[in-house]
C-alpha cells in the first residue's frame, strides 16, 4: 500500500530449507541485511508454511527462523522503502561495515561496540584492509561534509534502526 511498490521474486527457496544464501567471504553487513529484506519480501507474500533464512559465510552462519505475518512484513519493509527514500533526499549515516559492527556489538552486549564500529570505519593500513572511510561511494556521498560521522549521535541509532530487527530476529551459528 501507499506510493511505492516492490516488485520481482525472491530468489534461492529450496523446498524443505528455505531461503538459503551463501558466500566465500567473511559474513558482513551488507549479507546479513540483504538476507533479511529478502526473508521480509517472502514473508510479504502471505504464503504458508514455514520460513526459515539462512547465510552461510566463509566464518560463521547467520539463521532467521522468525516467520513474520505478511502484514508485519510488509510494514518492515515499508520503514525500509522510507529510508531509502529519505536517503535520495540526504545522506543518512549508515555504512556497511561501521554500522554493522556498532548494531552487532552493542545487541551482543559488548564493552564497546563503538571501538568495534571505528576500526570498521577505519580499516587498518598496516594490513592494508580498507575502512568504510576508503569506499568511493560512502567518499562521494559524504563529499563536502565535515567531521566525524561516527560521533553524529544520529549514527548509533541508525545503526540499530537498520541492522537491529534482522539481529534480533536471527543468530548466528
Amino acid at each position: 500500500a501507499g506510493p511505492r511498490r516492490l516488485t520481482g521474486a525472491v530468489g534461492g527457496l529450496y523446498p524443505g530449507l528455505g531461503l538459503l544464501r551463501w558466500t566465500p567471504a567473511r559474513l558482513k553487513g551488507p549479507d546479513v541485511l540483504g538476507l533479511w529484506l529478502a526473508h521480509l519480501a517472502w514473508c510479504a507474500t502471505g504464503g504458508e508454511g514455514e520460513k526459515r533464512s539462512a547465510l552461510h559465510a566463509g566464518d560463521e552462519s547467520f539463521l532467521i527462523a522468525e516467520a513474520l505475518t505478511a502484514e508485519a512484513a510488509r510494514e518492515r519493509l515499508a520503514g525500509y522503502l522510507g529510508w531509502y527514500w529519505e536517503g535520495l533526499q540526504h545522506p543518512l549515516p549508515v555504512f556497511p561495515n561501521a554500522s554493522f559492527a556498532y548494531a552487532r556489538g552493542s545487541l551482543e552486549g559488548r564493552r564497546e561496540p563503538m571501538k568495534a564500529a571505528r576500526q570498521r570505519w577505519e580499516g587498518n593500513d598496516f594490513q592494508e584492509i580498507p575502512g568504510d572511510r576508503d569506499d568511493a561511494h560512502v567518499r562521494l556521498v559524504l563529499r563536502g561534509l565535515a567531521g566525524d560521522p561516527l560521533a553524529e549521535e544520529a549514527f548509533t541509532g541508525w545503526a540499530l534502526a537498520f541492522y537491529g530487527e534482522a539481529l534480533r530476529a536471527g543468530g548466528f551459528a
